[in-house]
């Protein structure tokens, strides 16, 4: 506990890792006859691994009572409608730029998949509840973010966030978990986004004063849609070109949240008061 209470940020990142990718492992490791309680846990747990560390951490300098009040109230509505509303449809409006302009540049004809039309709610839900929003956020923006913000600007805190997120999906690139593979150039390309990625979220929760719930949002949803439009355009999941255009369009909109970013002011003014979770 010392150890965790005297250098708090990198004991967060290593027992996130430790946790996600244990559980991973043993996932892989797992009989497709074992009981379905087994397999769905270990194939959950991995990406619980960050908010799992973050309640540890924050819990081992609150108490846990406290923690519970304290993420209670981040992640209590509190965002303004705009904010929620730009989390929920901004990667829609990314991605139907996305395919727009692979349409443009000779992309393949489209063929729509009715029977997935409708899968999008599920989708969102089961991103928030059993993927990257709860089993995240808690740990990125919950505590990392706020203790980096403490020290340093907010551009420098994404950039840390940003790849430590990316290092945290590694193994999915070799294999140890779905989703992803393609070894390490894949795994660079995806850090640069995940860095990409970190300086919109900082500044939707700089500018939502802390919100967690709506920074859990806007991660349910750009898995969600990622998921949703490539099984009702199947040819866009077929070719890489769209998904490189989506990544290009994020990085662009991720400059233009770095320009507004510099405008904010570092260290402990960054952090909005209501969300101070990590204190």
């Amino acid at each position: 506990m010392n150890l965790l209470r005297r250098y708090p940020l990198s004991s967060f990142v290593l027992l996130a890792i430790a946790i996600s990718w244990a559980a991973a492992g043993a996932a892989q490791q797992v009989s497709p006859t074992a009981p379905y309680g087994t397999r769905f846990l270990l194939d959950t747990l991995p990406k619980f691994g960050p908010s799992l560390a973050g309640v540890v951490m924050l819990s081992g300098r609150r108490g846990g009572g406290e923690t519970g009040r304290g993420l209670a109230g981040a992640m209590s509505p509190r965002g303004t409608i705009h904010w929620g509303l730009a989390a929920l449809v901004g990667p829609w409006a990314l991605w139907t730029v996305a395919v727009a302009n692979w349409q443009l540049v000779g992309g393949e004809s489209l063929a729509i998949n009715s029977a997935a039309l409708l899968t999008f709610i599920p989708l969102l839900l089961w991103r928030f509840f059993l993927g990257g929003g709860l089993g995240e956020e808690i740990g990125w923006r919950g505590f990392m973010l706020p203790r980096l913000l403490e020290r340093r600007s907010p551009l420098v805190a994404s950039l840390l966030v940003g790849l430590c997120w990316g290092v945290w999906h590694a193994p999915a690139f070799w294999g140890l978990a779905d989703g992803k593979e393609g070894g390490a150039v894949m795994f660079v390309l995806f850090t640069v986004y995940t860095v990409a990625l970190a300086v919109l979220f900082t500044l939707v929760w700089i500018r939502t004063g802390g919100s967690l719930m709506i920074c859990c949002v806007l991660h349910a949803s750009l898995n969600a849609t990622e998921n949703w439009v490539k099984a009702v355009l199947p040819a866009v999941g077929d070719d890489a070109a769209p998904t490189m255009i989506y990544a290009a369009l994020i990085l662009l909109v991720a400059i233009a949240a770095a320009v507004v970013l510099r405008r904010e002011s570092a260290g402990e003014e960054s952090v909005p008061a209501c969300a101070a979770v990590a204190d």
